[in-house]
């Protein structure tokens, strides 16, 4: 008998790991705001628990229907929590859409699209201009020519434009 399981190399496990966390934090977020106002519900689940949602999603994208649903569903039960609407009747699609969020497929695809183009550009498949981008100020043993620095400001500028993919996400 090993000690350890042996991995088979599916993602079930991943999301069923995030979904669990996400979970927990989403119960956390309803026992502590429920009084809240559907403003600051919103802005807890983008901030607290919307992460955990997306964390690796560009690896294991469609990799199974089944585990995007799982996702899917805390989404939803977030969506009802914050519009206060448990109603069997109401669409959680319909209140995820009044919300203004986007669905998480949606935020896995722009992933992937925005890393496909990075690294066409970065090996001059692309018509990207890579080179302008900030690299790191200084090398380390973990760097090299190919590490660029994220550019980030204190003004949170894209996220008042919901036409930019990080107004959107």
């Amino acid at each position: 008998m090993l000690p350890f399981q042996v991995s088979d190399l599916r993602w079930c496990e991943h999301v069923h790991n995030i979904s669990a966390k996400a979970t927990r934090v989403l119960n956390f977020v309803q026992r502590n705001i429920y009084h809240c106002t559907a403003e600051v519900k919103a802005l807890a689940y983008t901030s607290l628990i919307r992460p955990h949602l997306k964390y690796a999603s560009a690896a294991w994208d469609h990799y199974t229907a089944r585990d995007s649903h799982q996702l899917d569903k805390v989404q939803r039960r977030a969506a009802r929590f914050v519009e206060r609407d448990y109603r069997q009747t109401t669409s959680a699609s319909e209140l995820i859409h009044q919300l203004g969020w986007q669905s998480l497929e949606e935020c896995r695809k722009n992933a992937r699209l925005s890393q496909s183009l990075f690294y066409k550009g970065l090996h001059g498949l692309a018509a990207v201009p890579v080179h302008e981008l900030q690299h790191p100020t200084r090398y380390t043993r973990y760097s090299g020519t190919n590490t660029f620095t994220v550019i980030s400001s204190h003004i949170d500028a894209l996220h008042k434009f919901p036409d930019t993919p990080a107004g959107r996400c």
